[in-house]
């Protein structure tokens, strides 16, 4: 990639006249880093105040007699400096024999300003090959952007004379750097690495956002070269805690955080409302059934929603605090039907027996076992203050929660001066059986029931009449029922004999 430059070229110039060691006075061992460990002191002779410097400094940098006084983390090994009237430049330490700064040691760098002006020939032009690595480094030369060569390849034509460069990768950058152009040739090589800490970020949780410096990175894990200097790292996941981990990085150190697996910030919630087993939902997700704790909720308002059949919704917002424990409980306002689904649920048959015969009636005009019905009129009188008698409802029937109470209410055994019981429930069960077309077992029933409580003869001559789970026979049925209606259909005189 060749990139042409027209114009003059006027440039002021910091010189690094030499870096040296001396003898380390009272003020080097003064100030200590992150680590607790004691700094190095770089002087830097200039000139000019207002000088600005960027590496791993520690603390204010302090301009007196002349000088600039820089505490620095030890291991470092550049500096870089910025004045407003001179082009910035990058240190590196091992330019002039020091590898990098040491603990408690003292060091003295001389400057040169040149306030001249450098003049280029734009007419006169050489070629400089510029290798980048990590190749995804971006080059710059005198503050324009070069276009991404492949592999860190850079070729440029560019005028005879002093120009500037700058290379970057991610937050690092090497400030302007001289290059000088001349007729023949030249290749420039930088290799960051040399230079950049390398950091290592693994999480547990694959699913964290990962944050440097308040900065979103990544989910997940992540790796790559930064500048030298102090990061706050951290992993973040609603609903869970942040973690956070303060390093200081030094050039061309390996350094991984390793962040454990992440906490969720929860509170908990009991619900105990009457009558048992009502539906909880917690922000329109069901969660359960009363009475109900759950251990793992987020703190913050949700709306908390308890249902059941017969009874009246009960909705409320709540606010859960993190690690304390909401206790809602209550009484929800019940039917009738509720009253009676509340006492089956506890065991009481009859209880079962007018819950099946409110599925299997859309009205309430005749209740099957008198005694039963006569038994939760006391009890709505007596215990359930306010409970809406309302049988109109609009119902369509539903047998096979009809059938489940009643096969539940087979395994009590009958109150004994409550006369119709047995024979209640093996009727009706009986007659949603043959809704369900489970004739066998309803012509059993049917069959039982009158044989032994001498009830339900029409619903056993249906079954002989049209043979439904039993062989037809007729002339049997008219004995039975001798007013049958035979100008209907099965199903028609089926759907009448409701007991």
């Amino acid at each position: 990639m060749f990139a042409f430059y027209a114009n003059v070229l006027f440039a002021q110039d910091i010189e690094v006249k030499s870096l040296k060691q001396i003898k380390a006075s009272a003020e080097a061992s003064t100030r200590k880093d992150l680590n607790d460990k004691t700094c190095g002191l770089l002087r830097i002779k200039m000139d000019e105040e207002g000088a600005q410097f960027s590496g791993n400094l520690v603390g204010d940098v302090v301009y007196k007699n002349g000088e600039y006084l820089l505490y620095m983390s030890s291991g470092s090994k550049r500096i870089s400096i910025k004045h407003p009237n001179y082009l910035p430049i990058t240190v590196l330490f091992s330019e002039f024999g020091i590898n990098k700064l040491a603990s408690g040691e003292e060091y003295k760098m001389a400057t040169k300003l040149h306030k001249e002006k450098q003049k280029s020939d734009p007419k006169k032009r050489g070629i400089v090959q510029f290798r980048i690595t990590p190749s995804s480094a971006v080059l710059a030369i005198d503050n324009q952007p070069e276009a991404s060569a492949d592999s860190g390849n850079y070729t440029v034509s560019l005028p005879i004379g002093t120009h500037y460069y700058s290379v970057t990768y991610d937050d690092f950058t090497i400030d302007n750097q001289a290059v000088k152009v001349e007729k023949q040739p030249k290749t420039v090589e930088v290799d960051l690495t040399e230079f950049c800490p390398w950091l290592n970020i693994k999480s547990q949780d694959t699913d964290a956002d990962i944050y440097i410096n308040d900065e979103w990175r990544t989910t997940g894990n992540w790796s790559g070269l930064v500048a030298p200097g102090e990061y706050t790292i951290q992993a973040r996941k609603e609903g869970f805690r942040t973690l956070s981990q303060t390093v200081t990085l030094q050039e061309n150190e390996q350094f991984t955080v390793d962040f454990e697996q992440m906490k969720p910030i929860v509170g908990s919630l009991k619900v105990d409302y009457e009558p048992r087993n009502a539906e909880v939902f917690l922000d329109g997700e069901k969660v359960g059934v009363t009475p109900l704790s759950l251990d793992k909720v987020k703190p913050g308002r949700h709306k908390l929603e308890v249902k059941k059949e017969f009874c009246k919704d009960v909705s409320k917002n709540i606010i859960i605090t993190e690690e304390q424990e909401l206790e809602v409980k209550g009484k929800m306002p019940m039917t009738f039907w509720g009253v009676l689904l509340d006492e089956a649920e506890k065991g009481d048959g009859c209880a079962m027996i007018l819950l099946a015969y409110y599925f299997i009636n859309p009205d309430w005009n005749s209740p099957p076992c008198s005694e039963c019905y006569d038994r939760y009129i006391n009890l709505v009188n007596e215990g359930y203050n306010g409970i809406e008698n309302n049988f109109d409802d609009n119902r369509t029937p539903n047998y096979p929660k009809a059938i489940y109470w009643l096969e539940k209410a087979t395994n009590h055994s009958p109150i004994p001066k409550f006369d119709h019981y047995q024979a209640c429930v093996l009727y009706q069960l009986s007659f949603c059986y043959a809704q369900q077309e489970k004739y066998d077992d309803s012509f059993r029933l049917a069959k039982k029931c009158h044989d032994k409580y001498q009830q339900g003869k029409e619903l056993l001559a249906w079954h002989y009449y049209f043979g439904k789970g039993t062989t037809m026979n007729k002339s049997l049925a008219l004995k039975l029922w001798d007013n049958i209606p035979t100008d209907r259909t099965a199903y028609d005189i089926i759907r009448d004999l409701r007991y």
